[in-house]
């Protein structure tokens, strides 16, 4: 197996076991724990549980499509920081501050392309941080999964514990 399929399998199964734990998080933190667990039946992740297929159901997950998102984010780490560090100078806080806005924005535009294959257009509101843009584009990337239900365990809470442990998950040693 060459090094670089190597590495691309376990950032596949880093994916996975982030994933299951946004998962786990999520029906932890949701008032109906049942509610939190079905998956809708007009969906592909219900349609292979429908079929006996429940162990692979996850690979449709939002919980995956969670992961993705933070797994193209933390490969965009080193690529930002070294840009932070070449600028120079000596910013106001001000200028840090809107450079910061910035760069979470044009990293979302990437990783948005990386993910879903489109480019952010004009009419794509800014984001303050990322855990905010979570929350924001899941519900359109899974429409029948209830997205927006905090019932379900849809909370802030949820998305700043995927940032969070994705920085550990994704991280390079």
């Amino acid at each position: 197996m060459k090094t670089s399929a190597r590495a691309s399998a376990l950032t596949d199964i880093a994916v996975l076991e982030l994933g299951k734990r946004i998962q786990r998080k999520r029906i932890a933190l949701a008032d109906n724990s049942l509610l939190a667990q079905l998956a809708p039946s007009s969906s592909g992740q219900g349609l292979l549980r429908r079929f006996g297929f429940g162990k692979v159901d996850i690979v449709l997950s939002s919980e995956i499509t969670l992961a993705k998102m933070l797994k193209e984010w933390q490969s965009l780490d080193s690529h930002y920081a070294s840009a932070a560090f070449y600028r120079g100078g000596n910013p106001s806080d001000a200028e840090r501050a809107g450079q910061s806005l910035k760069d979470i924005n044009d990293r979302i535009g990437l990783v948005e392309y990386r993910v879903f294959g489109t480019s952010p257009g004009e009419k794509y509101p800014e984001f303050a941080n990322v855990a905010d843009w979570l929350a924001w584009r899941i519900q359109f990337a899974h429409p029948e999964h209830r997205c927006t239900d905090a019932g379900a365990g849809w909370k802030p809470e949820l998305f700043a514990f995927a940032v969070e442990d994705a920085k550990l998950s994704f991280s390079r040693s």
